[in-house]
């Protein structure tokens, strides 16, 4: 738990940034946001001299045991528990310290990820707050196969759902449609049909578990939608009509453009079929992503972090990648604060400056809504429940 700390002179989105403040913070929890002075002897104060705090971001898409290599699959195939479990805890001390507080992790192998959640939690290591699944589920030889759980029937299913919750995880992640990285694989692609995608869903709520999908058709998202999933990740393809039953069942779209554009800027380095899909997928989502902001479809901020060129660190760009389908700069960081807050079901205690709030924070030195990307470049200080993680000067 982080000790008592005292933020001075800082400006807030309480009022657009107008105005300074001064934060309490007890332990982990912001105790007091005032315009009024705070003044208590003998305790760390950080003096802010009209920067801006926002709280921590939250990507609610992310590989920890990826690096961004462009094989990331084969990456993971060739190398064991142990140097993966390295690369995760190495990936969850980068993301931390670039002011990514909390992550919802989609997919690992061994249920790495769940335990490196459990060594944070106990201070043993440096990260971010994890919302962990195990394996990601796709079909027998479908996309991602050799890193996930592949299954062949329905049978299968409640099976690997219950392995991923004896495992430790935090909910489900299923591949339902295709993707960009497996060779034959098309985006567009059906992986698991409507009645697997229910038997999984049902078999998670009997656990008390939700499940996300990773879904890219217009009938694969609709399937997804029919039987109450929890959030839908890409989405690209998505209609009018489906989009409208996202927003009327307030599941939240997580679109992952960051992805697909790290491709495109490497598309010398990496395999044509990749390269195509990725084109298809930002050419759709132009259209997808303003489509949904219209029909009132919550938006969560999401990297895919780890796949190619990828890299965690850099997960705020997705704001820059967002802007340009029409989202305005309070909009993008709703999408990493409060939007995700809710979608996690954390929305009472992470996303906002506020009193009751847990002090995960960031301190920057340029206004956000006047420059989107200074949530990738600018963060001089990250605080997580109350804790300095990054400083860039000695109090």
């Amino acid at each position: 738990m982080g000790s008592t700390l005292l933020i001075k002179n800082c400006k807030t989105m309480v009022d657009a940034f107008q105005n300074t403040f001064d934060v309490l913070i007890e332990k982990n929890v912001i105790k007091q946001v005032t315009e009024k002075e705070i003044n208590i002897d003998n305790i760390k104060t950080l003096n802010a001299q009209g920067k801006h705090l926002l709280p921590g971001l939250i990507d609610c898409h992310v590989h920890l045991i990826l690096d961004g290599l462009p094989n990331t699959v084969e990456y993971v195939e060739k190398n064991g528990v142990q140097q993966l479990s390295k690369m995760a805890e190495k990936n969850a001390l980068t993301t931390i310290q670039h002011g990514i507080t909390t992550v919802r992790d989609m997919g690992c192998t061994d249920f790495i990820v769940p335990k490196l959640r459990e060594k944070i939690k106990k201070g043993q290591t440096k990260g971010p707050r994890i919302i962990a699944a195990g394996y990601m589920i796709t079909r027998k030889k479908g996309h991602v196969k050799g890193i996930a759980r592949e299954i062949k029937d329905e049978k299968d299913m409640k099976k690997a759902v219950n392995e991923q919750k004896h495992g430790g995880s935090d909910f489900i992640k299923l591949i339902v449609s295709g993707g960009l990285l497996t060779p034959g694989s098309k985006p567009a692609d059906t992986e698991l049909n409507k009645p697997l995608i229910n038997t999984a869903v049902k078999e998670a709520t009997k656990h008390g578990l939700k499940t996300a999908v990773h879904v890219y058709s217009d009938r694969d998202t609709k399937n997804a939608l029919d039987v109450n999933v929890w959030s839908i990740e890409h989405a690209s393809y998505a209609s009018a009509k489906t989009l409208k039953k996202a927003a009327e069942k307030k599941v939240f779209l997580v679109p992952t453009l960051k992805a697909a554009y790290n491709i495109l800027e490497n598309a010398d380095s990496l395999p044509k079929h990749v390269v195509e899909n990725a084109n298809h997928v930002i050419k759709a989502a132009k259209k997808t992503i303003p489509d949904a902001v219209k029909q009132g479809v919550p938006i969560a901020m999401g990297t895919d972090a780890g796949t190619p060129f990828n890299h965690h660190g850099e997960n705020a760009m997705e704001l820059h990648y967002l802007s340009e389908m029409g989202l305005t700069n309070e909009k993008l960081i709703e999408t990493a604060t409060i939007n995700p807050a809710k979608l996690l079901g954390l929305h009472k205690t992470l996303g906002k400056v506020e009193k009751g709030y847990r002090a995960d924070l960031l301190l920057l030195k340029t206004n956000p809504l006047d420059d989107i990307k200074a949530l990738n470049k600018e963060i001089e200080y990250v605080i997580k429940d109350g804790e300095i993680i990054k400083s860039s000067r000695s109090l």
